[in-house]
């Protein structure tokens, strides 16, 4: 039987913060323009690059060509 989902990203930490409200609209914003599948994924990509950690940067999501409409 397969299992189903994605894989495992591994161990994980929770770390809150809180931000300015301004802030946080820019992050969300930010975060839906990016590459990244979820808002948590851009902002460990920022981390990861702030910190000089590329190991631990997410792999962005495959970005699908779109396809040229034929009009009948």
């Amino acid at each position: 039987m397969s299992k189903g989902g994605r894989p495992s990203k591994g161990p994980r930490d929770r770390v809150v913060t809180r931000l300015p409200e301004p802030l946080a609209e820019a992050v969300r914003e930010a975060a839906a323009e990016s590459p990244y599948a979820s808002q948590n994924d851009f902002i460990v990509a920022l981390f990861a690059d702030v910190l000089g950690r590329p190991e631990y940067k997410p792999t962005p999501r495959m970005q699908q060509e779109e396809l040229p409409l034929k009009t009948a």
